[in-house]
């Protein structure tokens, strides 16, 4: 019989101010690949705090999850981190993941924008 044990996780999601009107298409990568952080970082880091940034920095918008999950000594690209990679480069972006042993889960990408993009 598995048994599951409910674990309550705070997330925060900071949204810079001002931040251009995005096109659907990256709209909606943004949002799975958050959503994907999100699962991972309950489901196998077991963690209870996840915080998520979203800005434009120089021409592009970056988006950053990290959680404080048990972390990893070795980052294993299972099913949601495969996702994550192959969704990303239709829009410009690659995947940085970094992890330690007891230090959680860092996710980072960067979406090239570009003025007048729809």
């Amino acid at each position: 019989m598995a048994m599951f044990l409910a674990v309550s996780m705070d997330v925060t999601l900071d949204i810079q101010e001002g931040l251009p009107l995005l096109p659907a298409r990256i709209i909606a990568s943004i949002y799975r690949v958050l959503e994907e952080a999100l699962t991972n970082a309950r489901r196998h880091g077991q963690a209870t705090r996840v915080n998520a940034a979203i800005a434009q920095v120089r021409g592009a918008v970056a988006v950053q999850v990290d959680d404080n999950g048990r972390g990893s000594e070795e980052v294993e690209f299972g099913f949601g981190l495969s996702l994550m990679c192959d969704r990303l480069p239709a829009v410009g972006a690659q995947l940085e993941v970094n992890s330690a042993l007891g230090s959680g889960f860092s996710i980072r990408f960067q979406i090239p924008i570009w003025e007048g993009e729809s």
